[in-house]
């Protein structure tokens, strides 16, 4: 989730507009809930958890919204439910390439020196206090009275797509607007393994679209590529092993009329905020656009449409109003292309549109 902006303006005009909470579910909450999702500021309600004791602790400790709530339990199924198989085999390094990667030699390597496990999974995992309770989100969200959800975020190294599976066992899914998943780019072609080809099947045929992905490359250890940053991890290239995939409905599509025209305006303004939020201020301006006549008063969508603007190309765009930026691209403004001539652009763009 490293794309998402923090302190977003136009997440944060709607955030204050709301009349309803902007409610987020993060599985595998270590570290803490981004701190992009804190420019809802008091409208946002968020569900964390995480079998990590001592980290749900520090994250209580440290807390200042009285509705974000963290959970120290695994997320998973109960032992009779017909995913338990799948749940029990379900582990991060099952059918990777892991052994042959230039980061397990690494590891391996300094685990000789310090005594600790190569396996980063099972180092995190030894040295933790983890929680005995185990949740059935279903069963969690009926329990918290909770039928309301804008956003889901699963990171849980193994069962992500298990867990992914009970979330749409539970109606509240049909309200959800996006999902953040981590995504595996190994695996068999079983219909039950974490991979990115499973998990994007099962996103499209409950009605979302993959919006944004990213690639975590890492090299053989026969010919190893130089990490990324100062600690064995991705690497410059390499095989693609990891990701993050977003998954937004795309509520403009025709084949989304319907859903969207049960939507509230709170509802349709938070969905504009989440392509904000994650840098696609293209998709937020075509929701705000699309619905600005069922949008109401507390959200002025030309204004939000203005500040999406300046958000495109804040050294070309700065000083031109939305309508004067669609103007300059009918025109075919060379502010659209990555060279253009060393002159003021605003210069330009009079020109080109009068």
């Amino acid at each position: 989730m490293t794309k998402f902006s923090r302190n977003d303006p136009v997440v944060r005009a709607i955030g204050r507009r709301l009349a309803e909470p902007f409610v987020l579910l993060d599985v595998g909450c270590s570290g803490g809930i981004h701190p992009a999702w804190r420019a809802f500021d008091a409208n946002l309600r968020a569900y964390a958890f995480d079998p990590d004791i001592t980290e749900i602790d520090r994250l209580r400790d440290k807390e200042t919204n009285a509705s974000v709530t963290y959970e120290a339990a695994f997320v998973g199924v109960p032992a009779e439910h017909g995913l338990s198989d799948q749940m029990r085999r379900a582990d991060f390094l099952r059918g990777s390439p892991w052994e042959r990667l230039s980061i397990a030699q690494t590891l391996s390597a300094r685990a000789r020196d310090t005594g600790r496990a190569p396996d980063p999974t099972a180092a995190h995992w030894s040295q933790s206090d983890l929680a005995a309770d185990s949740v059935y989100l279903p069963d969690y969200l009926k329990a918290k009275q909770i039928d309301d959800v804008d956003f889901v975020k699963i990171d849980v190294d193994g069962a992500d797509l298990v867990v992914l599976q009970t979330l749409f066992e539970s109606p509240v899914h049909e309200r959800v607007l996006g999902m953040l998943l981590e995504v595996n780019f190994f695996g068999t072609a079983e219909p039950g393994t974490h991979t990115f080809h499973n998990t994007d099947r099962l996103m499209r045929q409950m009605g979302f679209d993959l919006f944004d992905l990213s690639v975590r490359r890492y090299s053989s250890s026969a010919l190893p590529w130089p990490y990324l940053v100062n600690a064995p991890g991705p690497t410059l290239n390499g095989r693609p092993l990891q990701g993050d995939a977003l998954y937004v409905r795309d509520l403009t599509a025709p084949a989304m009329r319907e859903t969207a025209a049960q939507l509230s305006d709170d509802k349709l303004a938070k969905a504009a905020a989440i392509f904000s939020l994650s840098g696609h201020f293209d998709q937020a301006a075509e929701v705000l656009s699309a619905f600005s006549g069922h949008l109401s008063a507390r959200f002025n969508a030309a204004e939000l449409l203005e500040l999406l603007t300046r958000r495109m190309l804040p050294s070309a765009s700065a000083s031109l109003s939305r309508a004067e930026y669609l103007d300059a691209f009918a025109a075919d403004s060379e502010i659209f292309y990555p060279n253009p001539p060393r002159r003021g652009l605003k210069t330009l763009v009079k020109r080109l549109i009068g």
